[in-house]
């Protein structure tokens, strides 16, 4: 029995949201772009998922009313369902799905397993998303009648619709899996840049068999899709075109090569129109169009591919040519395709599975659907509006590939980031924010923030129309919270933030940055950060005393000289400063320098005796429009700054100053992975420095013979 459905027009969404009923079953609201109004309460539910929409309407059925607050009540977003061979070949995507926001379970099956047991499985765990990993010898496939197909395993209520987005990686070797895995990853982690036309470009290719093909269903599809892509997108889409008994553009029957050349050349989405049959080596697309996966040389400029005919995947002796696109190359040298949409049939049934092809890119480009899964689920919806009576030609879709994969429709962009890169530990709000290239704010971001040594710190969510969501964590323990942001055609921003415990005596990770003792004495004054601000602390004797706070920043860094004057520099926001204290507990702000962006600094104070009083030596990274990012040196006192100069540029950070005797002065940076070092050749003075003079800098020098680690800032 069917449930009742609301109906609730004109619904405002600012966030995604996830709602869920206990069979399975996922709705989705989003910010995005919006759809045609339905005709139907029934339109508007096949329409609605995998969508979102900035006015919208919302349909849900009353048993998910009941069971909205045991949404994900058994575990994952993502559930990956392999066979034992491959569990460790796909670790990797695990880790990846995971690290950025969508929750991610792998549950190892053995040989034997059934049908039944694996839909089970993924009713207990009540996913958005499945992937099945293993060919169809390992994993087999969900149903045999009315055809062979997956779709039983996307079907939770048993009404032969599916609600769940499914794809399988149709592997027979660890080999193949990390291949498939390394093609997944390399297309959305790690997106392909060196050539970016591939992403806008897009083929279509039609085979014709008689004369009513020429203005039928083959062609008015070929003509839909190029429509989406090109007018949507601003694709460049070519047709390539062979008709029985008139050759290939009256080149001869040679069409394979041509696409093979499209495909090396770099194509995004590739769509064939046609018919299928057996070839010597595959059930492939007809000849002349029967084209070899392997004798692709494409690396990762990876195509989506629909293949529009017949018995193309599932086939008799797993001959099927969609499983190829996946299979050929290997996880260093990629080729072929990294998803690929067929059946495992034969049938005239093109009337109908335009519907099916046309709902796909439909999905893709009009309504920019960001996943695969999704667009792959509108697509059979379109399907089953347009021809409810035909369950054949529904159920036999199937997807070869990762149904969350995330598409590109566009040349991917970086993102703007900011965030802490250094926090205390215990409870607190994290908060990040993202931004366009051009600085605009960017709104329904993926933010995932986790610590791979603590599984209680995972936290992910959809940024605000100002780019911005806080997160709340609590991390008990020192380590590595990992930040990650995605959104749909921007390059995934990867980072992470140095958790280090806070408390009266910390010190930070770089050696005495933050201590300071004054010469011949017992006397610790400290600095240290904790809640975004700076505190200040003194101690005699071993009762810590005059904790102060000094003001909003972070990287403070403390130095002191005899006389026992103790300055602390910090970069608050575009600002270096400096507080200064005099021997009554007086402080004085100085502003050292202003820029983009600074670093973390590095501080030391003259020892030279002179009469005219101590001067603050400073090194620092900072970023500027005109400079770019530089290695700063600045020699300043209360009353400003005398000296400033650019000891080195490009790929820079991480500084570090020492002082010697006579005040020469030592500094060491990271640049190109490699560290660098500068001294000055003689000593100098503060009433020299104060008098306009410059000191003299030796030559830079390398003197790391081999990459350091990972740079922490402090």
């Amino acid at each position: 029995m069917k449930d009742n459905v609301l109906f609730i027009p004109n619904l405002q969404c600012n966030q995604k949201k996830n709602l869920g009923d206990g069979m399975g079953r996922r709705f989705f609201i989003n910010n995005f772009n919006s759809i045609p109004e339905a005709n139907s309460r029934k339109e508007a539910k096949m329409s609605n998922r995998g969508l979102s929409q900035k006015k919208t309407f919302l349909v849900i059925t009353l048993s998910l009313l009941i069971g909205i607050g045991t949404i994900f009540a058994e575990g994952s977003r993502y559930l990956i369902i392999t066979h034992d061979d491959f569990y460790s070949a796909i670790q990797p995507l695990k880790e990846w799905k995971h690290k950025k926001g969508i929750t991610t379970k792998v549950v190892s099956v053995p040989s034997g397993i059934t049908p039944a047991a694996i839909r089970d499985t993924i009713r207990k765990y009540q996913p958005e998303y499945v992937l099945l990993v293993g060919d169809t010898s390992r994993l087999p496939v969900g149903q045999t009648s009315p055809c062979i197909s997956d779709n039983y395993y996307a079907d939770t209520i048993g009404d032969y619709k599916a609600e769940l987005a499914v794809g399988r990686f149709s592997c027979r070797t660890a080999d193949e899996c990390k291949t498939m895995v390394s093609k997944t990853l390399g297309y959305e982690r790690n997106p392909f840049i060196s050539d970016t036309l591939w992403y806008k470009k897009g083929t279509v290719a039609v085979r014709f068999d008689n004369e009513a093909d020429t203005l039928g269903y083959y062609v008015s599809d070929m003509r839909f899709a190029t429509t989406c892509m090109r007018d949507y997108a601003g694709f460049v889409v070519d047709s390539l075109f062979y008709r029985a008994d008139s050759g290939w553009h009256n080149q001869g029957p040679d069409s394979a090569r041509h696409i093979v050349n499209a495909i090396n050349n770099g194509r995004s989405f590739l769509l064939f129109r046609g018919f299928g049959a057996s070839d010597s080596q595959y059930h492939n697309w007809k000849k002349p169009m029967n084209v070899k996966p392997e004798s692709t040389n494409n690396g990762f400029k990876l195509p989506i591919i629909f293949g529009g005919c017949c018995q193309t995947v599932f086939t008799p002796g797993d001959s099927g040519v969609g499983e190829a696109w996946l299979r050929v190359g290997t996880d260093t040298n990629p080729k072929g395709a990294v998803a690929y949409i067929g059946n495992p049939i034969h049938a005239l049934a093109a009337r109908i599975r335009t519907h099916m092809i046309c709902g796909f890119f439909k999905s893709v480009f009009v309504y920019d659907s960001l996943t695969l899964g999704r667009a792959f689920l509108f697509g059979k919806d379109s399907l089953y509006r347009a021809a409810l009576d035909s369950v054949t030609r529904y159920v036999e879709w199937n997807l070869l590939g990762d149904p969350e994969l995330n598409l590109w429709t566009a040349v991917p962009q970086p993102l703007l980031v900011t965030h802490e890169s250094i926090i205390p530990t215990g409870s607190q709000t994290f908060i990040v924010t993202v931004k366009e290239q051009n600085g605009q704010p960017l709104s329904n971001a993926l933010v995932c923030v986790m610590m791979p040594n603590d599984s209680s710190v995972y936290e992910y969510g959809y940024t605000d129309e100002f780019g911005t969501i806080p997160l709340q964590i609590n991390p008990k323990d020192s380590g590595w919270l990992y930040v990650t942001v995605t959104a749909r055609n921007h390059i995934p921003y990867e980072d992470s933030c140095l958790v280090e415990p806070i408390g009266p005596d910390a010190t930070g990770p770089n050696q005495g940055r933050h201590l300071a003792r004054a010469p011949n004495s017992t006397e610790l004054e400290w600095t240290f950060y904790a809640n975004r601000s700076i505190f200040w602390q003194w101690m005699k004797e071993p009762t810590a005393r005059l904790l102060t706070y000094i003001g909003k920043g972070k990287y403070p860094s403390i130095a002191k000289n005899k006389e026992g004057s103790a300055w602390i520099s910090y970069t608050a926001g575009d600002s270096l400063n400096c507080f200064i204290r005099d021997n009554g507990g007086t402080w004085k702000k100085v502003n050292v320098a202003l820029a983009d962006s600074i670093g973390a600094p590095s501080l030391v104070l003259s020892v030279y005796p002179d009469q005219t009083g101590p001067l603050g030596y400073v090194v620092y990274m900072a970023k500027t429009d005109e400079l770019g990012q530089c290695i700063h040196f600045s020699a300043f006192d209360s009353l400003g700054v005398y000296y400033h100069t650019v000891l080195d540029n490009g790929d820079v950070y991480e500084p570090a100053i020492s002082i010697t005797p006579k005040d020469l002065l030592h500094i060491v940076w990271r640049k190109d992975n490699r560290i660098y070092y500068i001294t000055t050749i003689d000593g100098i003075t503060p009433g020299y420095i104060r008098e306009g003079g410059q000191p003299r800098w030796s030559e830079k020098v390398p003197i790391s013979t081999r990459p350091p680690q990972r740079p922490t800032e402090p």
